[in-house]
């Protein structure tokens, strides 16, 4: 196997060579795609719970910035409620320094813990670091239980 010879068109290409921004690093673009995964177990407790109408606050996780981990592609989440009759359930993520949503999936019907969902669009992504708020909640109707054992960010 002899070696390559690469031109400048192979900068930032697949199977190129990588370029570098002004500071000497790999610009995230160039980057393979990534995801953190947030579990909310926790000693016996599997999930994150709630029978509450409207949302409230049941987690924090901290999120670093799209400058410094890149920008967010999606947000997932296994969430479900414990019964097929009654109410809906609904998860919100904001950012907890200015209140602002971030992403947000009402109408939740889903009764099976292992389904994950998307939490639709994505707006106001912080550049900087900060902390994710996730609220959780049900519609009115019939007392039921809204659950969610992990979100995962992808990159």
């Amino acid at each position: 196997m002899g070696l390559q010879h690469l031109t400048i068109d192979d900068k930032g290409a697949n199977n190129g060579v990588a370029s570098l921004d002004g500071s000497g690093k790999v610009p995230l673009s160039q980057l393979a795609a990534k995801s953190m995964v947030v579990s909310f177990a926790a000693r016996t407790d599997m999930s994150l719970s709630t029978s509450t109408v409207g949302y409230v606050e049941k987690a924090n996780m901290i999120y670093a910035g799209s400058s410094t981990v890149g920008p967010i592609v999606s947000i997932k989440a296994t969430i479900w409620k414990n019964s097929a009759s009654g109410s809906t359930g609904q998860i919100k993520i904001i950012d907890k320094s200015n209140g602002n949503t971030i992403c947000e999936l009402t109408g939740i019907t889903n009764l099976d813990d292992a389904v994950v969902l998307d939490l639709g669009a994505l707006t106001n992504i912080p550049t900087g670091p900060t902390t994710f708020e996730i609220q959780m909640g049900r519609s009115t109707g019939g007392n039921r239980r809204i659950e969610c054992s992990s979100i995962e960010i992808e990159y």
